[in-house]
């Protein structure tokens, strides 16, 4: 099998678990590290040699017109699909297999990560197994919805609309792990094809679950890295820290070097300054802070375990356990 060429980055979710930040602005745009959301989710796979990269936008949808550019030193074409009405991942899905044309594998990442491992361990295991799907699984630090066999790498069971499935949906001989699912995967065409009914639907019930009954093959791989899943803002702080925390390992060399020009502090207790920020602001910064570019520090702000993204935000006093993004804040 051939290098994987196509990827879709799902974006049109509705980003309501960070509101209000998300009142009047999309999630996969709000800026970490001075960079979209979309950019960190996306780069991993652009890392892999893709030459195409699709995503949807439903909400907001202009303010994702700036995204391209965030790959414009990578050798890979970068279009929009915009949603009129609300498809979920699966009607997404299908959006973009109308666009991307060919006969696939593809690549599917979630809008909204944050990974600093190597994507070539689960492209080579797709490449060899055959299977309709691989999916990028975690150990630790997700929900572990995903039934999968280490033996052989074969997921038997998914999660259903109440989270962990309780049977196995195919055989399970052998030894079962729960896992979590990482947002990563390669899947074939005819997954994608086989998504049907209503609009919005989740590619993974209505097109990933329905080949796995009919005995289709699915197969996963353990995904090593710092990982962190930013859909709300603890997870969003948690995901930060631990990049900081990891930054000279981090796999995307792209990444590496914007972590690395804002990181200040010293071990245990990182933070990170935009370079567009003054210098001298790194004073009023305690442990694992972030205050992003179009941010102003007053005399007298602190900023400590908490998220100052930017878009205008001017801080007077203390942001603690807090995300803030120009004037619209929400604590955890």
């Amino acid at each position: 099998m051939a290098r994987v060429k196509d990827a879709f980055l799902l974006c049109a979710g509705l980003g309501t678990r960070l509101a209000p930040l998300t009142a009047d602005h999309p999630k996969p745009m709000l800026p970490l590290f001075d960079a979209p959301l979309a950019w960190w989710a996306g780069q991993p796979v652009v890392d892999q040699g893709v030459e195409r990269l699709y995503f949807n936008t439903y909400q907001h949808a202009d303010a994702f017109r700036g995204l391209a550019r965030w790959w414009d030193d990578a050798a890979v074409v970068v279009e929009e699909s915009r949603e009129q009405v609300e498809l979920g991942t699966g009607g997404g899905l299908r959006s973009f297999l109308d666009r991307a044309g060919g006969e696939g594998p593809y690549w599917i990442a979630n809008g909204d990560l944050l990974f600093g491992g190597d994507l070539g361990a689960l492209a080579e295991a797709h490449r060899t197994s055959g299977a309709v799907a691989t999916l990028g699984l975690l150990a630790d630090g997700v929900e572990a919805t995903v039934g999968w066999r280490p033996a052989d790498g074969g997921v038997v069971a998914l999660p259903g609309r109440g989270g962990r499935a309780e049977a196995p949906a195919t055989s399970c001989e052998g030894t079962l792990a729960w896992v979590g699912y990482s947002g990563y995967a390669i899947v074939e065409r005819e997954l994608i094809a086989a998504i049907d009914g209503p609009a919005p639907s989740c590619w993974i019930r209505a097109g990933l679950a329905r080949c796995l009954e009919r005995g289709a093959p699915v197969q996963g791989v353990l995904l090593h890295g710092p990982w962190a899943d930013l859909g709300t803002p603890a997870r969003m702080w948690r995901g930060v820290s631990q990049a900081l925390a990891g930054a000279e390992g981090w796999a995307s060399g792209p990444q590496r070097q914007r972590l690395m020009e804002g990181r200040v502090g010293a071990p245990g207790a990182w933070s990170w300054l935009s370079p567009q920020v003054p210098a001298d602001a790194r004073d009023q910064l305690g442990a694992w802070a972030h205050v992003g570019a179009e941010s102003r520090l007053e005399a007298g702000a602190w900023v400590e375990e908490a998220l100052l993204l930017g878009g205008g935000a001017t801080l007077r006093g203390s942001l603690r356990r807090s995300v803030r993004y120009g004037a619209r804040e929400v604590a955890w």
